[in-house]
C-alpha cells in the first residue's frame, strides 16, 4: 500500500465501511511498525467520507 496518502483521524474500526480507502489505509498503518512521518486529516462529514455521502443521500 502506498503510505504517501493522508490517513483518517476519525477512523473507527467497527464504524467505518470496510470498502473505504482511507479506512483501509489507516487500518494497515495500525498493523505495522511505521516510523516515517504520516499525514492525518479529519475526513468525517466531508465528501471524502463514504458515511457522509450515504447520510447526505438519505437527507436529499
Amino acid at each position: 500500500m502506498n503510505h504517501d496518502a493522508t490517513h483518517c483521524a476519525d477512523y473507527k474500526k467497527n464504524k467505518c465501511p470496510k470498502g473505504c480507502y482511507r479506512a483501509q489505509l489507516t487500518e494497515e498503518l495500525r498493523n505495522i511498525v511505521y516510523i516515517l512521518p504520516t499525514s492525518w486529516a479529519h475526513f468525517e462529514q466531508t465528501k471524502e467520507c463514504p458515511k457522509y455521502k450515504k447520510l447526505k443521500k438519505q437527507k436529499d
